[in-house]
């Protein structure tokens, strides 16, 4: 009687697991609702559903297990020591050109970043760039680094170099864009086409994407 009452609750909890990572899944496809669901997925380290939310154009070009593995590299060490200071504030821009979560996270340090996530319309409702956690993860660093007023143009280029070997260890030799007109395009090619525009845009200081 014991071993069935245990595997009744077993069961039970694995049915509560699952619904709830559905009803996740299925929040309303709206700006807000996406951002909301992105931004909670970052602070639950959870690069599947970050994933679900993606571009079509960018799932249909990266696999999600190479998406995951190089969330567990670059992503997840930078991002673990730090915790929400308060809740969320999610909001659509005016004319509903996009959703944004912003969230403060302090790490054990006493260190604060403004962590955001930006959602756009697209033909297939709601998306989120899935280039975006890692200009986060090089952002993040950069800052811990001690190195200030970078362009985002910069942070980009200088941390895709730097992680492009971690990237072609795991199979991935190309990232796809958020247009789908642009399709992959190497690493060669992002980190050459950065540098060009790092050398020609003003600094400009963020995190998160």
């Amino acid at each position: 009687m014991t071993n069935k009452w245990l595997l009744g609750a077993i069961a039970i909890g694995a049915l509560v697991a699952v619904t709830l990572v559905g009803l996740r899944l299925l929040r309303p496809k709206t700006l807000d609702g996406t951002a909301s669901a992105v931004v909670e997925a970052f602070l639950a380290n959870d690069p599947a559903t970050v994933y679900a939310h993606g571009h079509k154009c960018q799932k249909d070009a990266l696999p999600r297990d190479k998406f995951v593995a190089a969330w567990r590299e670059i992503v997840e060490p930078v991002l673990r020591s730090y915790k929400p200071v308060a809740p969320p504030k999610i909001e659509v821009s005016p004319g509903g050109l996009q959703g944004t979560a912003t969230v403060i996270l302090r790490n054990e340090k006493g260190m604060e970043i403004d962590f955001y996530v930006i959602t756009r319309p697209t033909d297939d409702g709601p998306a989120y760039d899935l280039i975006a956690p890692f200009f986060t993860a090089w952002s993040i660093r950069a800052a811990q680094q001690g190195i200030k007023d970078l362009s985002a143009t910069k942070t980009f280029a200088m941390g895709l170099d730097a992680d492009a070997p971690i990237l072609r260890r795991l199979g991935i030799d190309a990232l796809p864009s958020a247009n789908p007109d642009r399709g992959l395009i190497s690493l060669d090619e992002w980190i050459a086409y950065l540098r060009k525009e790092a050398q020609e845009v003003p600094s400009e200081r963020g995190s998160g994407g």
